[in-house]
């Protein structure tokens, strides 16, 4: 069975600190807002979390920022 070619990235936003950490090791993935806050690119609503299917060459650098974040708001999981 062939490997997905995305995987899924929740973003817990409202619980941000702007720590920029995930803006600065994917930032084509996230970005900074203008309060300061990370904010996950081309996401829709899940409830409290937004989500966005990302390309899996982006899945070391994502799993990077998810272990970096400081308030572990940030989870890579298989679409």
């Amino acid at each position: 069975m062939p490997k997905p070619a995305h995987f899924v990235v929740r973003h817990k936003a409202a619980e941000c600190i702007g720590c920029c950490a995930c803006a600065e090791i994917v930032p084509h993935i996230f970005e900074m807002d203008d309060d300061g806050m990370a904010v996950l690119v081309n996401a829709v609503d899940e409830g409290v979390m937004r989500s966005a299917e990302i390309p899996n060459l982006d899945r070391s650098d994502v799993e990077t920022a998810v272990d970096d974040c400081p308030v572990d708001i940030i989870r890579a999981v298989n679409s």
